[in-house]
C-alpha cells in the first residue's frame, strides 16, 4: 500500500482455525480495510498432512456434482486444504494460504475462515492453524 503505516489505524488478533467449515475470526473488518495475514501449522485429512498452502498437486477443477454449490469448495481453482477466507457470512472467498498481503476488504464483517474442502467431507479432516491477522483502516 502506498500510504503510510501512521496513517493507518491497524488492529491485530490472533487465534486458531480447525480443519472444519466456516468459523467466525471473532475480528471486525469494514469494507476498504487492507487484510494482513499469516498462517502456520499442520491440517489435513485422510489423504496426509499438510501447510496452509494446502495440496499443490491437488487443485479443485469445477463445480461439485451431486450436492448444493454453497457445500461445495469454497474457492474452486485453488490447492485442496488451502485456508481460505471471506469477509462476512456472504463474503467473497479469496486465497490466505500461509499469507495473504495487501487483501482489500470487498464488505463489512467479521473475518471468516475456512478449509478448502467440501462441506460433506470435512469428517475425516484433522489438524489447525495459528493464524494472525492485522487490519489496516485508511
Amino acid at each position: 500500500s502506498a500510504r503510510s503505516a501512521a496513517a493507518a489505524m491497524r488492529r491485530s488478533g490472533s487465534g486458531t482455525c480447525r480443519a472444519s467449515w466456516w468459523q467466525d475470526s471473532g475480528i471486525p473488518v469494514v469494507q476498504g480495510d487492507e487484510l494482513w495475514i499469516r498462517a502456520t501449522g499442520t491440517w489435513g485429512d485422510s489423504v496426509g498432512s499438510v501447510g496452509p498452502d494446502g495440496r499443490s498437486s491437488q487443485i479443485v477443477s469445477g463445480p461439485c456434482e451431486g450436492i448444493p454449490q454453497e457445500d461445495c469448495f469454497p474457492l474452486p481453482g485453488y490447492p485442496i486444504d488451502l485456508l481460505v477466507g471471506r469477509v462476512g457470512e456472504t463474503g467473497i472467498a479469496f486465497r490466505i494460504g500461509s499469507g495473504a498481503a495487501g487483501v482489500i476488504a470487498g464488505a463489512t464483517g467479521n473475518l471468516q475462515l475456512v478449509i478448502n474442502d467440501r462441506r460433506d467431507i470435512l469428517w475425516d479432516n484433522f489438524g489447525s492453524l495459528d493464524v494472525v491477522v492485522t487490519v489496516c483502516r485508511p
